[in-house]
């Protein structure tokens, strides 16, 4: 059997970075490397709005029953391609980190521009500190950690599988502790999020937000005509006070659902990010920010979109 190309990499190291390859823009001459997401939902702010998409909270399941509960099956630690549980979204999964460094992982067939809210609850009396991750292959993964439930929220670029994978934080990185049991009990639950995105005015004021809390993604909003040479740019540590937020931007296209790219960096040193270059078509575009800082303590943003 094959192994799952990507999927160990994530496993054995505590954080992420951009590491990971990405398509290259449509963009004639893009700056800084990629682009962002979207599910074409209408802005429900003003461009000033300074409080980020619908508030700090991910959408939780919908009003009705939800989805039936299934159990976790192992083997399903990723080794290799059939060593996963593929679930649907919603979904609700009861799971347990059951031996010595115990990675659970789950597939969904994802959709471009589909956006997923994902938490891991600690069953009662659980000593699980969760890790979660959720990554596609070739895209970038957004990982939370720490003590008490998780959420992460992901913007699925590509039409792929997404992975989602569950295991306790002590065992990540290059000295795993070992940590396991069956006690170590949780509860997985898989959404959509359907948070409108931010509007942000081409050649307007900056849109301020805030990527609070840990695993939030924010989504701004702006439209533009094929042709059009724009930078879309996050403030954060340039801010004064200086944000402690590390970001990462990328930009996608949303009737097209055209992944455009991404960026990390503005230059080597500099943690704020920027994207540019000439757009491909007539269309909306997102411009998706993340926090890739696990030690931030403060989370404000500004985002501006600018014509050359």
């Amino acid at each position: 059997m094959r192994t799952l190309p990507g999927l160990l990499t994530i496993l054995l190291l505590a954080g992420c970075s951009d590491s990971s390859p990405a398509p290259q823009p449509d963009a004639a001459d893009a700056r800084a490397s990629e682009t962002a997401p979207g599910d074409g939902a209408q802005p429900d702010q003003p461009p000033a709005a300074d409080s980020g998409d619908d508030g700090a909270s991910p959408d939780g399941p919908a009003a009705d029953s939800g989805p039936t509960p299934q159990n976790e099956v192992e083997p399903n630690d990723g080794k290799q391609t059939s060593e996963v549980n593929a679930i649907s979204v919603p979904a609700i999964v009861n799971g347990a980190i059951g031996s010595a460094n115990d990675a659970d992982v789950f597939a969904i067939t994802g959709a471009a521009g589909q956006r997923l809210t994902v938490t891991v609850t600690p069953g009662g009396g659980s000593s699980l500190q969760p890790h979660l991750a959720i990554f596609a292959e070739g895209t970038p993964p957004a990982v939370v950690a720490g003590t008490g439930a998780q959420t992460g929220e992901y913007y699925t670029l590509e039409t792929k599988t997404v992975f989602v994978a569950v295991r306790d934080q002590r065992n990540t990185g290059s000295s795993p502790a070992g940590v396991g049991d069956p006690s170590m009990t949780y509860q997985l639950t898989v959404n959509e999020l359907t948070r409108a995105p931010i509007a942000v005015t081409v050649d307007g004021p900056r849109v301020k937000a805030q990527l609070s809390p840990p695993g939030v993604v924010r989504v701004f909003s702006f439209s533009a005509a094929a042709g059009d040479e724009v930078d879309a740019t996050v403030y954060a540590r340039r801010l004064t006070p200086s944000s402690s937020v590390d970001t990462r931007l990328s930009l996608f296209a949303v009737s097209n659902k055209k992944w455009l790219g991404t960026n990390d960096d503005l230059v080597a040193g500099q943690a704020d990010s920027m994207l540019g270059g000439k757009l491909p078509f007539n269309d909306t575009y997102h411009v998706i920010i993340e926090n890739i800082a696990p030690d931030a303590t403060t989370f404000d943003i500004e985002v501006a979109v600018t014509k050359r």
